[in-house]
């Protein structure tokens, strides 16, 4: 069978799923990426390594005679296509060989068979939310960041998700810094949750991203997500995620402390550079109505010290420490 594709369609098609295909398998089939080519005229590139699939479609013809699977490795796909300079090519397919056909010549690539390429599960869908993919993708981006790496609590190593009543909302923890965020749905009220593993969240970013909406599916063992031309799964991880909520929760006896927060992150990142490089520590100095920050490295003989104008409202007096580069994460998070 031959298809005539656009070369650089196709290019964008097979990088937005190789990467989730895995580098060293003992399934040699899992470094593949599937093409499937339908008689619609669509083009399905799928990966998969066991825990994250991540499937790119495309329209190419109005129609095609017959289906046809195969099985190609994307990193030497990938690698020729991008030395190609037509503007389209012609894929010449047979059940032992792959041959890209362009004005100067033509390669020819082994393919494996699709029976062999294993299927994601089936799943009971508990519930779902029609999401705006921009908001999504600032969430994730941020979130990204405070992360755990816990191997005995894999729940923590990844994005929190939830639909609450009405309140659809992302959280991410590991342990000392949490990130969250949220807002209101609508429409009928559920209560699903799933935890995005930190492995896939970035061919999910790459898939969202220029995209308008995007469908969040909670399943029972899987979490996915859906575009007009991509989808991406993932298993949830064992485990229930910590409840941050109370940390939310209004205190009486805290301090509240009104400042520019681009003043406050230029003296961070400033007093960060002489603090000592294994901890970051800075010293937070509330009193009345400035807040200090400082930091010092003994060893080095190296110190330094700013002083932000704030409104504070409640007790002052007080020091606190951070670590430099959380406290930073957190400024541009928000």
């Amino acid at each position: 069978m031959e298809l005539k594709i656009n070369r650089k369609t196709a290019l964008d098609a097979l990088l937005g799923v190789a990467r989730v295909a895995s580098k060293s398998s003992t399934l040699p089939i899992l470094e593949s990426v599937k093409v499937n080519v339908r008689v619609d005229g669509t083009i399905v590139f799928t990966a998969f390594d066991l825990e994250v699939s991540v499937m790119k479609k495309i329209k190419v013809a109005d129609s095609f005679e017959s289906p046809i699977d195969f099985c190609l490795n994307p990193r030497d796909t990938a690698s020729i296509l991008k030395t190609i300079k037509d503007e389209e090519i012609v894929l010449d397919v047979d059940s032992d060989r792959c041959v890209i056909k362009h004005t100067k010549g033509e390669v020819s690539l082994p393919v494996l068979p699709a029976v062999d390429f294993p299927e994601i599960s089936k799943d009971e869908v508990k519930g779902k939310a029609f999401v705006d993919s921009e908001t999504l993708f600032e969430w994730l981006k941020n979130a990204i960041k405070f992360v755990g790496n816990d191997k005995l609590r894999p729940v923590i190593n990844g994005v929190y998700l939830y639909i609450d009543g009405t309140e659809f909302g992302v959280a991410a923890s590991d342990g000392k810094v949490l990130f969250t965020n949220n807002y209101d749905l609508g429409g009928s009220p559920m209560n699903v949750n799933g935890v995005l593993g930190s492995k896939a969240v970035s061919p999910l970013l790459d898939m969202i991203n220029a995209t308008e909406h995007v469908t969040v599916s909670f399943g029972e063992k899987m979490l996915s997500f859906r575009t007009d031309t991509s989808m991406l799964s993932c298993l949830k991880p064992v485990g229930v995620f910590p409840k941050f909520k109370m940390l939310l929760q209004t205190r009486p006896d805290v301090t509240k402390i009104r400042i520019d927060k681009v003043d406050l992150i230029d003296s961070v990142a400033r007093t960060k550079m002489t603090a000592r490089i294994d901890t970051y520590l800075l010293r937070l100095s509330v009193q009345n109505d400035t807040l200090g920050v400082s930091s010092e490295d003994l060893m080095l003989s190296k110190k330094s010290k700013e002083i932000c104008s704030s409104e504070v409202n409640g007790p002052s007096g007080f020091d606190i420490g951070v670590n430099g580069d959380n406290f930073l994460d957190c400024l541009n998070a928000v």
